[in-house]
């Protein structure tokens, strides 16, 4: 089998959106979501409840019911926008601390029974079977290693559609010859 080499260049927007691929995706990112979209409206109810139990003002109590609702409404829209910022504000404080949380150019090999990745930060392998999942996104081809590592291919980095799907064969099928 032929080995398949690769550069890649990442920007901050590829790295951006792959954290927020395997943040909504990920079995914890999705727990943190849904907490974070419900923790609003369950205090709102505990809210209303004790000032409806205090308070002899109903008006007072339907006012401020209404303000906790919109209010948490507005949070529930705004979540995955909230995550973005999130996201950004932590690349960000890491660029301001002279590091990045990737790699800015890096040289992709893959052989037939690991994938290799070369950078002025380093050289990590990483076996096929090691990969928990392969997804294609309009901009970029992702393999996770974990819900937090992987690996990012911006399309843009490719030279046509056969050079992207002969690199998916070959994820494909170092997987199944590995398990």
């Amino acid at each position: 089998m032929k080995t398949i080499n690769l550069h890649v260049d990442l920007t901050e927007a590829d790295y951006i959106l792959f954290n927020e691929d395997a943040f909504l995706t990920s079995k914890a990112g999705k727990k943190s979501m849904l907490l974070f979209r419900i923790t609003p409206w369950i205090v709102s109810l505990i809210l209303i409840g004790a000032l409806y139990a205090i308070s002899d003002e109903q008006y007072f109590v339907i006012v401020m019911a209404l303000i906790l609702f919109v209010v948490s409404g507005i949070m529930n829209v705004k979540a995955k926008n909230i995550m973005q910022k999130t996201i950004i504000r932590s690349v960000n404080d890491m660029k301001s601390q002279g590091k990045l949380p990737y790699d800015v150019s890096s040289d992709l090999s893959f052989e037939e029974d690991i994938i290799r990745s070369k950078s002025a930060e380093g050289e990590h392998s990483y076996t096929y079977e090691s990969i928990e999942r392969i997804k294609e996104v309009p901009s970029a081809l992702y393999i996770y290693f974990d819900a937090a590592r992987g690996i990012i291919i911006p399309k843009r980095c490719l030279k046509n559609d056969k050079e992207l799907r002969s690199i998916i064969e070959r994820l494909e099928n170092g997987r199944k010859t590995q398990e």
